[in-house]
């Protein structure tokens, strides 16, 4: 999988498999490792499922499954368990993009030195709007995102609620 730049350009070396299923369905099963080259000092490994239901072209329900283990200094026990959806849809000349993720696992606090459970949400809501204008076409994109948090993180004390997505 290549890099994101809006994760900083993580990048994994990764296997994926895609299942044969019925018309307007697919099942996408990956696993892989970050890459170390671009990976800014992570190590571990991200593996899950990505399920995809498309009503139309550009309507679609998306869920997925992943189990991410990456981290800078990883520790025994450590998991990240992160729960989505992706839910698009787009009638001219206006596309939605609703994203809800739940994040759950176990994480260990270098502050408190014992393992922390993990609860914490987010998601994004995107509204994309394109128009024609004297004969240029352009894209107007409205979005926003939220992300469960604490300020006890910035103080060094739990930080389980912090939404990392």
């Amino acid at each position: 999988m290549g890099a994101d730049s809006f994760f900083d350009g993580l990048s994994f070396d990764a296997l994926r498999f895609r299942l044969p299923l019925p018309a307007h369905l697919s099942l996408d099963i990956l696993t892989g490792s970050y890459f170390p080259l671009f990976a800014g000092g992570i190590n571990g490994n991200l593996s899950g499922a990505y399920a995809t239901y498309s009503f139309t072209g550009d309507n679609a329900a998306e869920i997925y499954l992943f189990r991410d283990t990456g981290s800078l200094n990883h520790y025994a026990g450590e998991e990240l368990y992160i729960w989505g959806g992706r839910f698009t849809f787009k009638r001219s000349p206006f596309s939605f993009e609703l994203e809800p993720v739940y994040e759950s696992g176990t994480q260990f606090s270098e502050y408190s030195s014992s393992y922390e459970n993990i609860r914490a949400y987010g998601g994004h809501l995107d509204m994309t709007v394109e128009y024609d204008l004297a004969g240029r076409a352009g894209r107007f994109f409205l979005g926003y995102a939220y992300g469960s948090g604490s300020a006890d993180a910035v103080n060094g004390a739990g930080y389980g609620r912090e939404f990392r997505n």
